[in-house]
């Protein structure tokens, strides 16, 4: 065995590994998030336990290049749940 054949056998463990790697990555990941909104005109006086965080959970979906962000129901109002698609393609 050469060195050159040692050099193509590692290169093909190289490639190969990876190839597998790929292969067998989830192909559908869920990124979460949270955001805290408030008012303009109060920000100032705004301190971080009078605020109540809205959490969403958007699902981003990097092989189609779209992000869907499912709106949770208001406790106030008798509206229904809202899903928002966001095309990145789209202008």
């Amino acid at each position: 065995l050469t060195l050159l054949g040692l050099a193509f056998i590692l290169a093909g463990v190289v490639v190969g590994g990876a190839c597998i790697y790929k292969y067998f990555m989830p192909k559908h990941k869920v990124y979460r998030g949270e955001m805290c909104y408030f008012e303009n005109e109060g920000r100032e006086r705004a301190v971080e336990p009078y605020f109540l965080p809205i959490a969403e959970e958007a699902d981003i979906r990097e092989d189609d290049n779209i992000a869907i962000i499912d709106v949770p129901i208001p406790k106030f109002s008798d509206s229904d749940p809202a899903a928002i698609v966001h095309d990145f393609d789209r202008v």
